[in-house]
């Protein structure tokens, strides 16, 4: 069967398909305005509620203060027997009144937010409700439409292209997708090898601090305490170690970052902590330790400024080649569409005459 002939067998069922989008189109663009105004009308609903409760605990505060004063009492005993009473009376009733009637006001307004927000539910759901109808709708004449050109020769080239060239940014969009992925990956574990550096680096300080304090000291506790600071900042330098080395093993272009820098970094993590006890030397070995993390730890953070950078620019081309994405699959769909009327139409034109 001929590419004709399969699009006359099928033409009932693309114009019903075609027609029913033309008429169901309208909720693409209507859809983010419709969630905008239900959101606005949600978020006014709820700061107007929070509004009545608070008016409506000063009101009942006051009211409480003016049936204090009314009723038989020490504060209504104190304003007869200054005179006060009716005065008295008559500005905490206004002040009550004032607050009950801003109470009462917010009411009000709730009353008519409450109800255009009904109104934007009802108008969101059937934007919704269009709008599902719309992209399956769609779906189902891009299928027809697969269908139809799934044999088609290289007579319409301008179908081919875009198709190709959709295709071609699909890929793309994989491609940056996976890069993305890995990069944040990466800039993850180097977030948590510079924690580690630091850490090693604090508890090498520590150690510093104890040792000056207690250089000629044979107490217990200032032993034990140094060799768990050592303990720790061996602990961490090799964690750093084995968090670099997956972030390399998951992403080898860490390597080409800074190969000196890297293959540097890489003797820094093999210090002998576990050698280091209380003698003379142990000031200079753990300022000299101290020192390389502080250098690694500085070489990380630059790494991480430039693996930063480079999951920016992979998030602005993903975002790039979506919006390419988009308007290709409308250019290929619109080309197809118009393929198939135009085809529509001239059989039509032949058999009326």
């Amino acid at each position: 069967m001929s590419f004709e002939q399969r699009i006359e067998k099928e033409s009932e069922r693309f114009q019903t398909l075609f027609n029913h989008i033309s008429d169901t189109q309208w909720s693409e663009a209507a859809m983010p305005e419709a969630q905008s105004r239900l959101t606005t009308c949600q978020r006014q609903t709820r700061l107007t509620q929070v509004k009545i409760d608070t008016f409506k605990a000063i009101a009942d505060k006051e009211h409480k203060r003016f049936l204090n004063i009314k009723k038989h009492s020490i504060k209504h005993a104190w304003h007869k027997f200054r005179g006060t009473l009716e005065q008295s009376l008559d500005e905490q009733e206004k002040i009550w009144l004032r607050e009950l009637k801003k109470y009462q006001e917010e009411e009000q307004h709730l009353i008519v937010l409450k109800e255009e927000m009904n109104s934007a539910e009802k108008h969101m759901q059937q934007c919704q409700d269009t709008y599902n109808d719309y992209t399956t709708t769609k779906r189902e004449l891009n299928e027809l439409l697969d269908d139809l050109f799934s044999d088609v020769t290289s007579s319409y080239s301008n179908e081919d292209v875009l198709k190709h060239n959709l295709e071609i940014k699909k890929e793309c969009l994989i491609n940056l997708q996976n890069n993305e992925r890995i990069l944040k990956h990466v800039f993850h574990l180097l977030k948590k090898t510079s924690r580690a550096l630091t850490i090693s680096h604090r508890a090498l300080n520590n150690a510093l601090n104890m040792k000056t304090c207690h250089l000629f000291s044979y107490c217990c506790f200032a032993n034990m305490a140094i060799n768990s600071y050592f303990t720790k900042a061996r602990d961490q330098s090799i964690q750093a170690q084995q968090l670099l080395t997956e972030a390399k093993r998951i992403y080898s272009n860490l390597l080409s970052i800074d190969n000196r820098h890297m293959t540097y970094d890489n003797s820094l993590f093999n210090t002998m902590f576990g050698n280091i006890c209380l003698d003379t030397n142990i000031r200079k070995m753990t300022e000299e330790s101290s020192n390389r993390l502080t250098c690694a730890d500085t070489v990380l953070v630059s790494i991480l400024l430039q693996i930063k950078e480079q999951v920016g620019k992979c998030e602005g081309d993903r975002d790039r080649t979506n919006k390419d994405i988009k308007r290709l699959a409308t250019e290929y769909f619109h080309a197809r569409v118009d393929i198939i009327r135009n085809i529509i139409e001239s059989l039509n034109t032949n058999s009326s005459t």
